[in-house]
């Protein structure tokens, strides 16, 4: 069974249990977050142009540890040991009365409907 984790564009993943349920941070365990470096890592040494550096920061913060962070990226991704990292936009809903996942999943779904020429018929049966 492939574990998902829903993030927001800026948001920071981190493994370090000790900061496990700050809500500055999103935690994932130890191998999820090695798994997720080495899959950066492996984009990188290809140099086909796949470059994960331009959507994916790694960075380092004192006391927290090691970090990985999305920009500019919404979207799906899956590593090969099924571990998924769904990237939802940063909406602010912060006025809204429905602020959750949910309401952002369904904006962002709108946003996508609303371009020419998207399929969006595969979201009829959703």
């Amino acid at each position: 069974m492939s574990k998902i984790v829903e993030v927001k564009e800026f948001d920071t993943i981190i493994c370090n249990t000790d900061y496990k349920n700050d809500e500055n941070y999103i935690y994932i365990e130890k191998k999820d977050f090695e798994n997720l470096s080495n899959f950066i890592n492996e984009f990188v040494e290809y140099g086909d142009g796949a470059d994960p550096l331009t959507i994916m920061k790694v960075g380092y913060k004192r006391n927290v540890g090691n970090t990985i962070s999305f920009k500019n990226y919404v979207g799906l991704i899956q590593l090969n040991n099924g571990f998924q990292i769904q990237v939802l936009p940063k909406i602010s809903l912060a006025n809204c009365e429905d602020y959750s996942s949910k309401r952002t999943k369904e904006i962002f779904l709108k946003m996508l409907m609303s371009m020419k020429d998207f399929p969006s018929k595969i979201f009829n049966d959703a």
